[in-house]
C-alpha cells in the first residue's frame, strides 16, 4: 500500500492503456480505472484542505445521526410503519431529481471548460465548480454532495482559513474537480471488483428500487423460497446461472462486446434468471414504473383498481413501496472498502450488449447472505404510496408504455430461452466442466444434483436452433448493438448532429514510483 492506495494487478483495459505509454515511464507506472481509487483520491485531496473533517468514516456516521436520516424509516416491522406519501410528493421527488441532473450537467460543462483551458486556471470558475460540488466550507443546499465534509462546529475563522487554503492551491482544486468529473460523466470506464470495467451512465443523487406491493420482505430472486431451501438446491440454482452465462456467450454481441467487460450476472438477472443480486436504478421514473405497472400476458400495463384489492398473508397490494439510498454514501463506502471487496456495495451495470440494462439505468447490489432483506437494510429509506389509477397510467405513459424500460428493438426472444434454461433442470457438459471440480468431488456433486432434480447430460443442451442463432447474430451483431445503444466507438466520427450519442471515456489514474497518482492531464491528484 503506497500513498494510501492499494496497487492491484491491472485489468485488460488498464493493460491496453499501459501499452500506449512511452517506454521511459511505462515500467514505472501503474494505471487504474478502479472507482475505489478515484473516490479514495478525492478523499485524500479533501483531507489536505479539511484534515479530519474529511474523514469519511465520520462523515458516514454524521449522515446516520443526522435529522435527515433519523426522520426516515429504515427498519419497518410492518407496512403501517412505513411513512405514507402522496402522488404529489412523488411528483415533487421527480422534479428534485431533474434539478439534480441540471446541476450535474452544469458542473460537467464547467469542468470541461476548465480542462480545455489548462494550464490556465480561472480562479472564479474553479470556485464555482467547487460550490456546485459542495466541497467549499460554506454549505450550499443545492450542491451535488452534502455529506463529504464534517461541518458541525466549524467556526467562521476556520471556514475562512480553509477557503483561503483552497483559493491558494488552484492546481489541487483543479485536480479534485477533474476527479469528480471522471465519476460523474456518462460513458466513463470505471472498474469494480467481480464485474470488471463498466461503461457508466449519468449519476443521480439516489439509488432507487420500486415494488408494486408490500411483500413483507425484499430479497434477491435466488434466495426467494416459500419453505426454505437446502444447500443442494441452492447449488443447483448457481449452476443454472452458469448455464445461462454459457448460453449468452453464443451471441456475437456478447462474445465480441468491445466496450467494457460483459456483466453476465446482470444480463442473466435482467432477462429472467434468479441471481443473488438486487436490482436498483438511478432513475426514479424507472423505479416508479415497476411500482405502478404489471407484466401480464406478455406485455406491461398500468395497475388498476382490481390490482389494488386486498392481498393475502403479508402482501398488501394497496401500496407501492419505494426504496432509496444516497449515491454519495455509497461512494464513501467504496473509498473505505477493501481492494477486492464488492459484497453489499452498490455497483453500476452500465452499457451491456443488450439494451435492457442501460434502458433501466441499472445498478446492482450483490449479497451471499441468504437472509438478506432490503426491507431491513438500514442504508435504504422506505416510503409507501397508495396506488392510484391515474398516477399509474401517467407513469406508464411517461415510460412510453414500457418501451423506455423494455426497448422494443432489443434482441428478441432471449427471455423465452432463459425460461427454458430455468425450467429444464439439465446441465450441459461445458457448464459442469466450468465448475473445475476434482474427479472424486465431481461424482459426488452429480449425485447431489440428481437428488435435487437436475441431470448433467453428455451433450450440449440446445436452447436455440443454430439457424435461429445465426439469424439473431446477423440482426444483432456487436456493431448493431452499439448503434442501438447510441455508443460511438469511432473517435473520428462526427456526432454533433446526434446529441444522444455517447463515447466510452477512458481517463485512468497513473500511479508513479514517486508515490503520486496523476490524471490524464498530468495533474497530481494524490501527494505522498
Amino acid at each position: 500500500m503506497k500513498g494510501g492506495l492499494f496497487i492491484l494487478k491491472e485489468t485488460f483495459q488498464e493493460q491496453a492503456h499501459h501499452k500506449l505509454l512511452s517506454p521511459d515511464i511505462a515500467d514505472k507506472t501503474h494505471l487504474s480505472f478502479r472507482y475505489r481509487d478515484y473516490v479514495q483520491s478525492i478523499q485524500m485531496i479533501l483531507q489536505t484542505f479539511y484534515g479530519a473533517r474529511a474523514d469519511w468514516n465520520q462523515c458516514i456516521q454524521q449522515y446516520y445521526h443526522s435529522s435527515e436520516y433519523q426522520g426516515q424509516c429504515h427498519l419497518p416491522k410492518s407496512c403501517e410503519e412505513i411513512p405514507l406519501i402522496t402522488t404529489d410528493d412523488l411528483r415533487q421527488m421527480i422534479a428534485e431529481d431533474e434539478q439534480f441532473h441540471t446541476r450535474r450537467d452544469e458542473f460537467l460543462a464547467l469542468s470541461e471548460k476548465i480542462r480545455k483551458s489548462m494550464p490556465h486556471k480561472d480562479p472564479q470558475e474553479l470556485l464555482h465548480a467547487a460550490s456546485l460540488l459542495g466541497i467549499l466550507p460554506s454549505q450550499n443546499s443545492d450542491s451535488l454532495y452534502h455529506w463529504l465534509i464534517l461541518r458541525d462546529g466549524m467556526t467562521a475563522e476556520e471556514q475562512q482559513s480553509i477557503e483561503a487554503a483552497i483559493r491558494s492551491d488552484p492546481g489541487r482544486l483543479a485536480s479534485v474537480i477533474s476527479l469528480f468529473s471522471s465519476i460523474l460523466i456518462p460513458g466513463e470506464l470505471l472498474t469494480f471488483p467481480l464485474i470488471g470495467t463498466a461503461m457508466t451512465q449519468p449519476k443521480s443523487r439516489y439509488f432507487y428500487r420500486g415494488e408494486s406491493a408490500y411483500y413483507g420482505s425484499s430479497r434477491p430472486s435466488i434466495y426467494r423460497f416459500n419453505n426454505g431451501i437446502d444447500r443442494i438446491k441452492l447449488m443447483a440454482r448457481w449452476v443454472t446461472i452458469s448455464e445461462a452465462c454459457y448460453f449468452l456467450n453464443q451471441f456475437d454481441a456478447v462474445k465480441h462486446w468491445p466496450v467494457c467487460n460483459v456483466n453476465y450476472l446482470a444480463l442473466a438477472q435482467h432477462y429472467g434468471v434468479p441471481t443473488p443480486m438486487m436490482d436498483l436504478t438511478s432513475d426514479l421514473k424507472t423505479a416508479l414504473f415497476f411500482a405502478c405497472c404489471k407484466y401480464e400476458h406478455h406485455r406491461w400495463r398500468p395497475l388498476t383498481q382490481k390490482d389494488f384489492a386486498a392481498g393475502s398473508g403479508s402482501k398488501d397490494p394497496q401500496y407501492g413501496i419505494l426504496y432509496r439510498s444516497p449515491t454519495e454514501i455509497t461512494s464513501m463506502k467504496w473509498a473505505l472498502s477493501e481492494p477486492d471487496s464488492a459484497e453489499e456495495i452498490i455497483m453500476p451495470i452500465g452499457y451491456q450488449p443488450f439494451m435492457r440494462c442501460s434502458a433501466q439505468y441499472g445498478h446492482m447490489l450483490l449479497t451471499k447472505k441468504q437472509d438478506y432483506d432490503m426491507l431491513q437494510d438500514p442504508l435504504f429509506e422506505k416510503v409507501r404510496f397508495k396506488h392510484d389509477e391515474g398516477f399509474c397510467r401517467w407513469i406508464f405513459e411517461e415510460m412510453e408504455q414500457g418501451a423506455k424500460v423494455y426497448p422494443v428493438n432489443d434482441i428478441p426472444q432471449i427471455e423465452k430461452q432463459m425460461e427454458k434454461i430455468c425450467s429444464a433442470h439439465v446441465i450441459s457438459p461445458e457448464t459442469f466442466a466450468g465448475l473445475n471440480l476434482p474427479a472424486d468431488r465431481s461424482y459426488i456433486v452429480k449425485q447431489l444434483l440428481h437428488q435435487a432434480g437436475y441431470e448433467v447430460v453428455n451433450h450440449p443442451e440446445e436452447y436455440i436452433k443454430k439457424k435461429q442463432l445465426r439469424k439473431l447474430n446477423k440482426q444483432y451483431s456487436w456493431k448493431i448493438a452499439c448503434e442501438k445503444l447510441y455508443i460511438s466507438l469511432d473517435e473520428f466520427q462526427d456526432d454533433s448532429q446526434n446529441a444522444c450519442r455517447i463515447r466510452p471515456v477512458s481517463s485512468p489514474l497513473q500511479y508513479l514510483s514517486s508515490d503520486l497518482f496523476v490524471d490524464e492531464n498530468g495533474m497530481v491528484v494524490c501527494a505522498p
